[in-house]
């Protein structure tokens, strides 16, 4: 009777033989009538009004009960029932689990966000297998809790513990830290030490003086030429510890304020540390400021604290400094919208800090050393602690990267730790390394900032490079960052910045690579998409199926991270954008799209997900894409604050692993083949109007519309976004002559219709066979027929390339034909020739006359 307007379960006082009762989400308030069911044996009541268990004392059968959502304080009741197996009281006040002590065959227990603190009662329990205590505050675990054999899995995700890192606990709400537990368990026994370094993130919009603010804590002179940070600057500060006396290490993570760089930011949030938010209030009235002749986007206070509020919790303890106060007449109250997120944090302190005097300065230092306190410094295992100094000296001695198998092998010399991969783990979580399984070949990165800068390095804007892959729609190899990295890294390195960079979801793999063919994986950089689809796609109405998922935060993590994890399976087969994607799915026969909206609120921040699917099993989409939402809001520690539309499932899956059935993303053909004509502008005006009526015969012979730029865009729409789609045409028609050779957007565009064929066809072999049947040409007066004529192409191109790098370095802004003639020269150099000699080895037709439409 779940799901009804059932209030009184008085009914049911006669039915002895009632095995199953399910009255969750109903208006039941007493149990009283169950008492006499003596043969129950499952009971869910959650999502009720009950408050007293005592009616189950003598329902001894009773095997499973579920009382989440409840007002339950009191499990006494459950003392006699023997036979009870599984228990969730998860979000109720229940306090006390001594009463469970006797349920010795007691599998599976919930008390997820209860008032629960001491676990010693479950110590006795042998039989549990399960244990799920997410959201709590835990003062006590027994050493030899997790010891048993029959052990499969432990939650502790946004959860305080004694003495107990957060490395070694669930970094996700799916996590399951049962192996990182034990293992850091074990090593306890060897000996222990307390732990003694803690980070500080300095967060906050790009100019608002963080730098300055870091400098002055080394008692740094105030320096107006600092150059503002890209990526991330990490330096040691030390202190005394205040409970000891005991040298201590605060490490100040100085975080870049761009956009781009917030991929990574969750990296680091979740590690043990506290946080700094830095503002001005000149930033919080700007939605953007310059800097180097660049815009950037500014986020106001409440998106800043918003991020630490749900990656770092309302425990992790908070600087709120309002930097650039030179003078009295400078400070100024946040508004009232960032007082009350500010309020909610346990451990907090308001600071108002000058960089070019003295105000704040020891106000800071201050903080640091409170905030310290409040982290409550967890126990570490001696050979732990040898081994995490180790590593710590590697990377200040210059080593960068270190070998799995190096690792394990520093652990053993150290005296041997119980678990080198779940302390490897454990490291990974705190932010001390690096390391992913299955990316970097393994290795391990021990020197972040090194890493982190060379990524950044990619996106600094004023690099060709930059500005190469904004033009390009966020498409790049890594040939084309080979003008930033080739010179300082090697060809390992590079790959290993870009596994770097897919993990954290900065980008994501949208062609594999095929090295038997010469063809480069391809690489999306999400952040970098064009702002809308390059085509006409659904826009989700009329949808079979839909969700709505609202945020009080939406960062733009999240839906990058979701482009990045569908990217990463679709690849080809989807179409993406800054805030959205559109795939379909073979096994469902369904087609999906997903949108990230703003709501345009004043603190710029709160948004919804708009999950649209139709045709097909609609439903089974739905269900995948809502699955593939929640893996990436749990890895981000996000949680919705509404969902509405279709609910697919009662209770999140909140699972990490990946689905048995994955998704089988393809690209449906087109009902109506879609004809381009691809020319010089310039000819067609010199020549009278050839295209014009090529285009006019076709129609009338034929009944084909083909599709042009000069018919087709407006003024406001972006011509880049029209060129990709005429590199996807069924039929494209090139008008090749001696303007159209020496044109960047015509390049442009003859460079994306031979990479799509490439794309078409990951196996290489095809791909000049579909670009001979996508493609014919009309052969104008462009010369190919010797070599010396093609090389006097590639000499062309050479003497531009040049011009082009001459004007990429000086100018602070940078026009559209520049950054195409760029764009149609590096890693597109073989390109050229190839493409030109493929036309010269086949039959051109002289005219547009002699185009028929068997050809």
């Amino acid at each position: 009777c779940g799901y009804t307007q059932v209030i009184d379960l008085s009914p049911l006082q006669g039915l002895t033989a009632l095995q199953s009762l399910d009255c969750s989400y109903t208006q039941v308030i007493d149990l009283s009538p169950l008492q006499g069911l003596t043969a129950l044996q499952s009971l869910n009541c959650g999502y009720t009004q009950v408050i007293d268990l005592s009616p189950l004392q003598g329902l001894t059968a009773l095997q499973s009960l579920n009382c989440d959502y409840t007002q339950v304080i009191d499990l006494s009741p459950l003392q006699g029932l023997t036979a009870l197996q599984s228990l969730d009281c998860s979000n109720t006040q229940v306090i006390d689990l001594s009463p469970l002590q006797g349920l010795t065959v007691l599998q599976s227990l919930n008390c997820r966000r209860t008032q629960v603190i001491d676990l010693s009662p479950l110590q006795g329990l042998t039989a549990l297998q399960s244990l799920n205590c997410s959201g709590c505050a835990i003062s006590t675990i027994p050493d030899s809790l997790f010891e048993g054999q029959n052990w499969r899995e432990v939650y502790f995700f946004n959860c305080a513990v004694i003495g107990i890192g957060k490395e070694n606990l669930s970094q996700s709400v799916g996590d399951n830290c049962l192996l990182r537990l034990r293992a850091h368990f074990q090593d306890l026994q060897h000996g222990s030490e307390r732990m003694r370094e803690a980070k500080m993130l300095v967060l906050g919009n790009g100019r608002v003086g963080k730098t300055q603010l870091v400098r002055g804590l080394f008692d740094e002179p105030f320096d107006d030429n600092v150059v503002s940070t890209h990526g991330i600057d990490v330096r040691p500060y030390r202190l005394s510890d205040p409970t000891d006396g005991e040298q201590a290490t605060i490490w100040i993570w100085d975080f870049g304020g761009q956009d781009i760089y917030h991929s990574t930011h969750t990296l680091f949030m979740r590690s043990r540390g506290f946080y700094l938010a830095a503002w001005t209030p000149a930033q919080e009235e700007n939605e953007e400021h310059k800097h180097q002749g660049h815009v950037f986007r500014n986020h106001r206070l409440p998106y800043w604290l918003n991020q630490i509020a749900e990656f770092g919790g309302p425990a992790a303890p908070l600087i709120l400094a309002q930097t650039q106060v030179d003078k009295l007449s400078d400070r100024a109250e946040p508004h009232q919208a960032v007082q009350d997120i500010f309020n909610a944090f346990e451990t907090k302190f308001e600071i108002q800090h000058s960089a070019q005097g003295t105000r704040g300065h020891e106000d800071l230092r201050e903080a640091l050393r409170e905030c310290y306190v409040a982290l409550t410094m967890p126990m570490i295992g001696k050979v732990r602690a040898r081994v995490k100094k180790a590593l710590a000296e590697l990377a200040m001695s210059g080593i960068r990267t270190l070998p799995l198998s190096d690792f394990e092998a520093l652990c053993n010399n150290e005296g041997g730790v119980a678990d080198t991969a779940r302390f490897l783990e454990s490291l990974h979580n705190a932010g001390s390394v690096f390391y992913r399984p299955g990316f970097f070949a393994d290795d391990i990165i021990l020197n972040q900032k090194w890493a982190i800068e060379a990524i950044y390095s990619v996106f600094e804007r004023s690099t060709s490079t930059y500005k190469s892959i904004q033009s390009m729609g966020g498409h790049f190899t890594r040939t084309m960052l080979a003008p930033i990295w080739e010179a300082l890294y090697s060809p390992n390195e590079q790959q290993l910045f870009i596994d770097m960079m897919r993990s954290c979801g900065i980008c994501f793999e949208y062609q594999s690579a095929i090295p038997s063919s010469g063809i480069e994986a391809r690489y999306i950089a999400p952040d970098l998409l064009p702002e809308c689809c390059a085509h006409s796609v659904w826009d989700g109405e009329n949808a079979d199926m839909h969700q709505f998922r609202s945020y009080s935060m939406l960062p733009g993590a999240l839906i990058r991270s979701i482009i990045s994890t569908v990217g990463d399976r679709a690849g080809i087969a989807g179409d993406y954008w800054r805030s959205g994607l559109r795939v379909y799915e073979q096994g469902s026969k369904s087609e999906a799209l997903i949108v990230a909206q703003t709501d345009g609120a004043e603190n710029g921040v709160s948004g919804r997900l708009r999950l649209s699917t139709r045709n097909g099993n609609a439903r089974e989409l739905l269900n995948t894409l809502v699955e593939i939402v929640e893996r990436e809001e749990n890895r981000l520690g996000l949680s919705p604050s509404q969902v509405e539309g279709d609910a697919l499932d009662t209770e999140p899956r909140w699972s990490s692993e990946q689905s048995d059935a994955e998704p089988d993303f393809y690209k449906p053909e087109r009902k109506d083949p879609e004809w381009f004509v691809s020319y010089a502008n310039s000819d067609e005006d010199l020549h009278k109007g050839p295209v014009d009526q090529f285009c006019q015969r076709m129609q009338s012979q034929y009944g084909i519309e083909i599709r042009r730029d000069t018919r087709e865009l407006k003024q406001s729409d972006v011509i880049k976004d029209f060129m990709r789609q005429l590199a996807k045409g069924d039929r494209i028609i090139v008008w090749l002559t001696d303007a159209y050779l020496k044109s960047p957007w015509c390049m442009w565009e003859l460079h994306a219709i031979w990479e799509e064929s490439e794309r078409r066809n990951p196996l290489g072999h095809d791909s000049i066979t579909d670009f001979e049947n996508r493609v014919a040409v009309v052969l104008g007066d462009a010369k190919i027929r010797t070599e010396k004529d093609l090389l006097g192409i590639l000499e062309h191109w050479d003497e531009e390339f040049k011009a082009v790098q001459c004007q990429l370095e000086i100018a602070e802004i940078i026009d559209e034909e520049t950054r195409l003639a760029n764009n149609a020269i590096v890693g597109f150099k073989k390109n050229t020739l190839a493409i030109v000699r493929f036309f010269r080895g086949r039959i051109q037709h002289q005219s547009f006359e002699a185009v028929k439409l068997e050809d």
